[in-house]
């Protein structure tokens, strides 16, 4: 990941979450194919509020824990959705 993906996705997401996400791994995660479901309406929230990093975080706010952390996962990894269907429950 780059630097600057990274300054935003901790801008967006904070920096515990951002630094967790680094280190997680698919396999340690309860996936189900809901929370990816989930996740990608996440996803197109934050698509449609491109250029509003105040609307955008408190979108991100809003989440629960477990779909934020997904998400910035995602959004480090865009292979991640592929990992994590994979291994859906």
């Amino acid at each position: 990941m780059n630097e600057r993906l990274k300054h935003e996705l901790i801008s967006l997401f904070g920096r515990d979450r951002v630094e967790r996400a680094e280190v997680l791994d698919v396999v340690d995660l309860p996936i189900t194919a809901a929370a990816m479901q989930t996740v990608q309406v996440a996803a197109d929230a934050l698509l449609k509020e491109t250029g509003k990093a105040h609307r955008q975080r408190e979108l991100v706010d809003d989440l629960d824990n477990t779909t934020a952390l997904l998400l910035c996962m995602w959004l480090m990894d865009t292979d991640f959705m592929g990992r994590c269907l994979d291994n859906a429950a």
